[in-house]
């Protein structure tokens, strides 16, 4: 049981930012921190700095877990261990170009995720299905279409004056923020309606 949470723990500690430099000593965990990663004692002080540092996050964040989501999250670890080697090497490799994103880049993917979640499972099913069955020349294109869309959408806005932003800004307080795409994808296409230009095509 011992090891499998400590796999857990370094797992959930790759999707947790580490921007320190210095390493970590034992002495300065706490006693809940060292009952997690005890199985590590002995190779401590020779981890790299960084990898000490995600590894106290991730006992940070299992440490703050309540039992349910404690057990949802043992569920997913589960279901990691069951995928093949295959498909564990693709889900590391989207892990590292996440990684390599800017942060306004990582909140559209992870708006674009929310979305994604609310939707009804059937949608979310044909969805899977029509991506699945695409090739990767058409995944590429498609790929590409939504990034210039989302481009093109924040040319707008900041095109726009500053007073005119604000005031964007206040309507959109409070919004989901698939309310909030609708609503810009909206303004702009008010916006190329008024200067003649058709606006893109939009594929939902």
């Amino acid at each position: 049981m011992r090891a499998s949470l400590l796999v857990f723990i370094f797992t959930l500690s790759l999707s947790l930012a580490s921007h320190a430099a210095e390493s970590v000593a034992w002495e300065s965990l706490t006693d809940e921190q060292q009952a997690l990663l005890h199985d590590l004692k002995d190779d401590w002080v020779s981890l790299p700095p960084h990898r000490q540092q995600r590894l106290v996050n991730g006992a940070e964040r299992w440490a703050s877990m309540s039992d349910e989501q404690k057990q949802r999250a043992k569920e997913k670890m589960q279901r990691w261990q069951r995928l093949e080697p295959e498909e564990k090497a693709r889900i590391r490799e989207h892990f590292e170009r996440f990684q390599d994103l800017t942060p306004e880049q990582k909140a559209a993917l992870r708006q674009r995720k929310e979305w994604f979640h609310r939707l009804p499972e059937d949608k979310r099913r044909e969805l899977r299905e029509r991506f699945k069955n695409m090739t990767p020349e058409e995944r590429r294109a498609f790929k590409e279409r939504m990034q210039a869309r989302r481009e093109k959408v924040r040319e707008h806005f900041q095109s726009l004056p500053e007073d005119q932003r604000r005031a964007l800004r206040q309507q959109m307080k409070g919004m989901s923020p698939e309310e909030r795409r609708h609503f810009m994808r909206e303004q702009f296409r008010q916006g190329e309606g008024r200067s003649g230009h058709r606006p893109p095509p939009v594929h939902e």
